[in-house]
């Protein structure tokens, strides 16, 4: 399975901080998921690499005590955060799981979510089994993912200092183009719903802290080649006036069999 890309919450918040208050457009992603979320009165639900809780910080009470939710991630910090950031709701339970090898009866959840977790793991089967066997009849799965040109601005500033750097998940891997036939042997039906948006920079430092968020990145930036990346991006911005990046993700929503 795939090795942990964060060990806490600090680099996510960083993006998706800046997703929110960098947006062109009004409807943020997390709150655009949410509302594509349908979840019945009664459930257990699953997610799988929830980092911090980001999406269950949404609305208030959410999910209600009619509902039962185990957030999990592979990172035990990332589980820490979680539950610090989600106190006292006595509809959440806390996991540290690796989505290939889960500790769940068959068929025992409502609803299994794993937002751009698919696209980190060389390989989805194991995982996809394992959610397929855990989802009870008609259950539904719902996974999201990048899309082609998604960030490719921020891809382009890198490469050049970074060539080799893997930034993100690999939409090789699992993407909006080919998601639905990797998920097509394990579900009976698969949607597509594609979310579009721009990050809008008119200073260099929020987009720094963006691609800098990448701990792959962060890691292989030698100081010389750290600086001279954020030179080349503060002439770009200043030249241009802004950058702005492509935000092209998407929810897959795939149900099991009855």
């Amino acid at each position: 399975m795939s090795t942990q890309a964060y060990n806490d919450a600090h680099d996510l918040n960083v993006r998706t901080h800046i997703m929110k208050y960098y947006r062109l457009h009004s409807c943020s992603w997390f709150e655009w998921l949410g509302d594509q979320l349908v979840l019945p009165d009664h459930g257990r639900f699953l997610e799988l690499g929830g980092g911090p809780g980001d999406l269950w910080q949404q609305k208030e009470g959410w999910p209600p005590p009619g509902q039962l939710l185990c957030l999990s991630d592979l990172s035990a910090g990332m589980v820490r955060e979680a539950r610090q950031q989600l106190p006292g709701n006595p509809a959440i339970a806390y996991a540290v799981l690796d989505a290939g090898r889960l500790p769940f009866v068959q068929g025992v959840f409502t609803a299994v979510f794993a937002f751009g977790v698919l696209d980190q793991l060389a390989d989805q089967t194991p995982a996809l089994s394992e959610i397929h066997r855990t989802l009870s009849p008609g259950g539904v799965f719902y996974t999201s993912t990048g899309g082609p040109g998604h960030l490719h601005e921020i891809r382009e500033l890198i490469q050049p200092f970074l060539p080799e750097a893997n930034y993100g998940g690999d939409i090789e891997r699992f993407g909006l183009q080919n998601g639905a036939a990797v998920l097509a042997p394990f579900f009976a039906e698969v949607e597509l719903r594609p979310y579009q948006n721009h990050l809008l920079f008119q200073e260099a430092y929020p987009l720094l802290a963006y691609a800098l968020s990448e701990p792959d990145v962060r890691q292989q930036l030698t100081a010389a080649r750290l600086e001279a990346f954020e030179q080349h991006v503060e002439s770009v911005v200043a030249r241009q006036g802004e950058i702005r990046v492509t935000i092209n993700k998407g929810l897959f929503i795939a149900r099991s069999p009855h």
